[in-house]
């Protein structure tokens, strides 16, 4: 086999390997609204009260509502200007807070990601409560499913600070997988949180498969002068 035609296909191998991940779906709700994607919540026009169920793509909660939010800027920018999908959780933990379908290939790796913050309201907790799933009455659990399946573990949102999931996978099959997530805890009171930044992507090679292969195409290179210079 002659090496020119080899070291050609490696380098671009090599190539593909380091290239950047490619992006899927992504909302990061910047616009004002959800795009791409759906909701089974209500939206609640600002100045009104919420209730279970219901969202807004907003700001500031505490501004856009007269329930008493917190505080809470977005996690793309962090300031009054960014936007975030405020939602205020459902009495049922299958009502999807957000979702989209996007196109996979069967045997491609993926990786899903999103961020979540618990605003506790000012006013003080009534009552008392039976614990979420993960161990606090109050805070959002969300949950991503593909398929209307779990996939990886469920996310307890803080008060005031944004948490990140990733989830990778290799796609089983090639065709249309429905992303969605939920809210795990039920609970009426204090339920209040807000998604950012969801992004789905294929995901990129490790570093040492990309230094590997250029570590091969570095012999072969040196392979092939010392075979044309003898």
């Amino acid at each position: 086999m002659k090496l020119r035609p080899l070291l050609s296909a490696l380098l671009a191998s090599g190539l593909a390997a380091g290239a950047q991940a490619a992006t899927v779906l992504s909302d990061d709700f910047e616009t004002g609204q959800i795009n791409g994607g759906s909701t089974q919540y209500t939206l609640v026009p600002p100045g009104t009260f919420t209730s279970p169920g219901d969202y807004g793509v907003v700001s500031d909660p505490s501004v856009a509502w007269a329930n008493g939010f917190a505080q809470q800027f977005d996690h793309t920018v962090g300031t009054a200007d960014g936007h975030m999908l405020f939602f205020d959780g459902a009495p049922s933990a299958s009502t999807e807070i957000w979702s989209e379908t996007a196109q996979l290939t069967a045997g491609t790796s993926y990786s899903f990601t999103y961020y979540n913050v618990w605003n506790q309201a000012l006013a003080p907790r009534p009552g008392g409560g039976t614990y979420a799933a993960g161990g606090n009455p109050d805070a959002p659990l969300t949950q991503l499913l593909i398929d209307g399946s779990t996939a990886g573990g469920s996310l307890e949102a803080i008060s005031g600070s944004w948490s990140g999931a990733t989830y990778t996978f290799t796609a089983g099959h090639s065709g249309a997988f429905k992303f969605s997530i939920v809210d795990l805890n039920t609970q009426g009171d204090m339920n209040d949180g807000g998604l950012d930044d969801i992004r789905l992507v294929t995901s990129v090679p490790e570093p040492g498969s990309s230094a590997l292969l250029l570590a091969g195409l570095g012999g072969l290179a040196v392979f092939a002068r010392r075979r044309r210079q003898g």
